[in-house]
């Protein structure tokens, strides 16, 4: 049995579950959820955040200070879902108090160099760490990424994203690096856009493609999209990543010889199981996205954050 707890109570933490919903979305009930592991307390300086968790959960400790639900506590896995600036504080604390697993929500820290840090931090003290870039493991882009030799030589690479550079571009990123290979470069194409989530459209460097990704009013909408084109089939992720459409050359059946892409199969990205998954795969020691792979993202945020006009 596994002794957990969660510092950060908000959305991913928390809040995006109920009592009575079914559906796993947050750290909270994917630990309640698992067999394997027993809740033991969850930390915030927000008291209105903690007391949503213990009225609804009532077994469960509440700790305004990590620090202290350390210390009174022997904790084996660790959820950091606090604010990015906090993630540094908590992920030292954490190591150093002895917990030898964290589920770390990303960004892992608010510029590579602290991400760097981290990395020595857990290698001295012998802590795994799991960073929630979840469609890495997800079944339906596993997929997808075998089927990406089948499309070709890749012609075109292009996406959309909304709400922050650093908060969500850095999925696309990660995304990008997993499928495709290392960055080379990587240079804006757009000035900055909003205060709350600073972002902007930028064009990435790849061996063999340039991937142009364009951010978009997030105040208006949300969207995460990505669009792999080859020379015989392409690839979309569409409907804020939870869509994968594959299409393939096919006859068309308006004009005699006129070849066309068609879609022939769609997949689902799990939004009320990954979370789950993840866990049971961390817990189980299988291979996860780690530090090292949300360093080399930060790396490319902080290159473009660098060029941002405010």
């Amino acid at each position: 049995m596994f002794n957990c707890a969660i510092v950060g109570c908000g959305k991913i933490g928390v809040s995006f579950d109920s009592p009575n919903d079914s559906n796993i979305r947050t750290h909270l009930k994917s630990y309640l959820d698992n067999k394997e592991c027993k809740l033991v307390a969850v930390c915030d300086p927000d008291l209105k955040k903690l007391k949503q968790v213990t009225s609804n959960w009532k077994k469960i400790k509440s700790y305004t200070c990590l620090e202290k639900l350390l210390e009174e506590n022997p904790i084996d896995v660790l959820s950091i879902c606090s604010p990015t600036e906090k993630h540094f504080e908590n992920f030292d604390l954490a190591c150093k108090a002895g917990v030898k697993k964290i589920w770390l929500e990303k960004p892992s820290a608010e510029n590579s160099n602290l991400t760097k840090k981290m990395i020595q931090i857990k290698n001295k003290f012998g802590v795994k760490v799991f960073v929630n870039y979840p469609r890495r493991y997800d079944p339906s882009f596993i997929e997808l990424k075998n089927e990406l030799v089948n499309i070709g030589n890749l012609v075109s690479v292009s996406g959309f994203y909304t709400k922050g550079l650093r908060n969500n571009a850095s999925h696309l990123i990660d995304l990008l690096i997993w499928l495709i290979g290392p960055i080379e470069s990587q240079n804006l194409t757009s000035n900055f856009q909003g205060r709350k989530f600073p972002s902007a459209s930028f064009n990435l460097r790849f061996k063999n493609i340039d991937a142009n990704i364009k951010s978009l009013n997030y105040k208006n909408f949300e969207m995460f999209e990505l669009d792999i084109i080859g020379s015989s089939g392409r690839i979309i992720i569409n409907d804020s990543g939870r869509r994968i459409d594959f299409y393939k050359i096919s006859e068309s059946e308006d004009y005699h010889r006129y070849k066309i892409l068609k879609p022939y199969k769609s997949l689902k990205f799990n939004s009320y199981g990954f979370m789950k998954n993840g866990l049971e795969l961390f817990l189980n020691s299988q291979t996860l996205p780690s530090l090292e792979d949300d360093f080399n993202v930060q790396k490319v945020v902080d290159s473009l954050s660098k060029d941002l006009i405010s």
